[in-house]
């Protein structure tokens, strides 16, 4: 009787460890991101993201060196079964060079357990070194939103912004507030 009842505790353990979801999210190399059909000629930064029983890759692109205008084309893969499918696909483009801050982002879940990352970027003379644009990429539920600041503190957000849950907005403009925009 006491075998039985351990044998199902340890069934009741492990049932529950197995449906526990764990949400992790990092950057990789750029080379590792080469077997998606990504957008562009070069990989500039790559996230994984994977959520339990779903993966996800980001993919942020650029067109050769000394094209113009400056173009970012960001992506998000989705795994489904043994396949990569792209869910989501936008560009930003600007006359100024676009940089994305790679370590500066994150990756949280809204109340329904639904992803959102945001990765930091800036637009920049290259010549000058003058900043002009700092921003969020914020991806959700398949869309691009954005939260920039430009050079005189003025605040933008894209059209679709106010589609993120307002306990997103929240913590993304937080994390924004405290990034280190102009130095």
């Amino acid at each position: 009787m006491k075998n039985n009842r351990l044998i199902l505790l340890l069934f009741l353990l492990i049932s529950i460890i197995s449906q526990a979801q764990t949400t992790t999210f990092g950057d990789s190399k750029p080379e590792e991101f080469e077997f998606l059909p990504y957008e562009g000629s070069r990989i500039i930064q790559g996230f994984r993201v994977d959520m339990g029983n779903e993966k996800f890759c980001i993919v942020y692109s650029k067109p050769a060196k000394g094209v113009t205008p400056d173009t970012i084309f960001i992506q998000e893969y989705k795994k489904d079964g043994l396949e990569w499918k792209q869910n989501l696909k936008d560009k930003r483009s600007s006359n100024n060079t676009i940089f994305i801050w790679g370590k500066r982002g994150g990756f949280f879940t809204d109340d329904a357990k639904i992803g959102i990352a945001y990765t930091a970027f800036s637009e920049e003379n290259l010549e000058t070194e003058e900043r002009f644009i700092v921003g969020y990429f914020i991806l959700y539920k398949d869309k691009v939103f954005t939260l920039e600041e430009n050079k005189n503190g003025k605040i933008m957000k894209s059209s679709n912004y106010n589609e993120l849950p307002a306990k997103a907005q929240e913590r993304i403009e937080d994390a924004f507030s405290q990034l280190d925009k102009w130095n």
